[in-house]
């Protein structure tokens, strides 16, 4: 039997105070084992003093019925990701962008799938592996947001390319807009039209881009812009800077106002287009998970589709960012940590009418048939969802004249 010393009081003293070394370390020079490492991460726009209560259950309009559940689910067949979903003005489609830098169109009378056209004039041969790599979207593309004009041409948010846009037969992109001011895009994420045909983009970060968009939201990046681009000058002008993750973005019923959402803050901003309050940005809503685009429907409401609640750890660490910054340090993956602070899994979409009132909320609380949504439009009565993550689309009846139809 091998007797064990028991340490000295002078010991004990030092070893808690070299463990307060090695915790402090951690904390504030973050070593190469951390999922941080070779990452230029910046502390220095956290403020907790920006960061609220996170809404209750009952502080917001619920879906007790978990409607959601209902949806009807399409699988996407060798492809994955899309982010957002259009239809032309035949009311074909829908189109989506996925994540191996093509564009898709449904075509129903054949219940299947097109390619209608890609992205990246530069595409490869690694834009084919399936399934897509990330690291392989500089060359692909990562096409977002998508939009039509009256003419029928397609605007898209690359992620990458900037500001494209693909005429009625499809093909491939032409970019449009790639940088501002000297700035070149990062990160463009979501776009809108005006009446007139000017187009309103998000460009998410001027730091990082879409591979690095989990750091995005950690780091509380307030890099991203807002900006327009007007396809008979071809100009690009800046009209909102040191945004907080501006993502989806919809231009309301008169033109006079768009909205935006800040995925980081779990916030949607109103920025005003005419006016008196011309330029500048206000809050509309807080939500209660992190936005993602923002659809306007016929009658001026809009559709924001939530990629999840916010949980109670995840606000207390942001509560608390020292506590984050010490969780960062430590040498583990990446994927769990963002399964610590970044909420669950589990789907929402909320209807604001244009005062920033919720007036419905649709839930699938525990994720199990819808999830991680970035979409919601309604068309003729169907709610079509989509998501980012995902290799699906969701559809979802709003009254019994569209259920007969699907």
């Amino acid at each position: 039997m091998v007797a064990h010393a028991v340490p000295t009081a002078m010991q004990q003293r030092t070893l808690g105070f070299a463990a307060g070394v090695v915790v402090l370390m951690l904390a504030w020079d973050p070593p190469l084992i951390g999922p941080l490492a070779g990452l230029n991460f910046d502390w220095s726009n956290w403020n907790s003093s920006d960061i609220r209560p996170m809404l209750g259950i009952n502080e917001w309009p619920c879906d007790p019925d978990n409607k959601l559940l209902q949806a009807q689910k399409l699988i996407l067949q060798d492809a994955s990701g899309p982010e957002s979903l259009a239809f032309d003005s035949t009311g074909a489609g829908p189109y989506t962008g996925v994540s191996d830098g093509r564009i898709l169109r449904w075509d129903g009378d054949e219940a299947r799938w097109h390619t209608f056209g890609v992205t990246s004039s530069i595409r490869t041969e690694v834009c084919d592996v399936h399934p897509p790599l990330v690291r392989n979207e500089p060359v692909c593309g990562r096409p977002l947001g998508l939009r039509f004009d009256k003419h029928d041409n397609l605007y898209i948010a690359d992620a990458y390319f900037g500001l494209l846009v693909m005429g009625p037969q499809g093909g491939v992109a032409k970019p449009v807009s790639t940088q501002a001011e000297g700035v070149p895009f990062r990160f463009v994420n979501d776009l809108d039209l005006d009446e007139n045909g000017t187009v309103y983009f998000t460009d998410s970060s001027s730091r990082r881009p879409r591979s690095q968009c989990n750091i995005v939201t950690f780091e509380q990046d307030r890099s991203g812009r807002v900006l327009r681009y007007d396809p008979k000058t071809q100009q690009t002008t800046v009209l909102a800077r040191e945004l907080f993750y501006p993502n989806g973005i919809a231009v309301s019923l008169d033109s006079s106002f768009m909205l935006l959402s800040h995925t980081s803050k779990s916030r949607i901003g109103k920025y005003w287009l005419k006016g008196p309050k011309l330029g500048t940005l206000e809050e509309f809503a807080e939500v209660p998970g992190f936005p993602d685009n923002i659809r306007r429907t016929k009658e001026g409401d809009f559709w924001v589709a939530l990629h999840s609640r916010v949980t109670k750890l995840q606000n207390f660490l942001a509560n608390h960012w020292y506590l984050l910054r010490i969780l960062y340090s430590l040498p583990l993956r990446f994927d769990f940590i963002s399964w610590l602070t970044t909420g669950t899994p589990d789907a929402m979409v909320i209807k604001f009418n244009p005062n920033g009132e919720a007036i419905e909320a649709f839930e699938d609380r525990k994720g199990q048939n819808a999830r991680l949504l970035s979409f919601a439009d309604e068309r003729d009565g169907v709610l079509w969802m989509s998501s980012v993550f995902m290799p699906s689309i969701w559809t979802l009846p709003l009254n019994a004249s569209a259920a007969s139809h699907l």
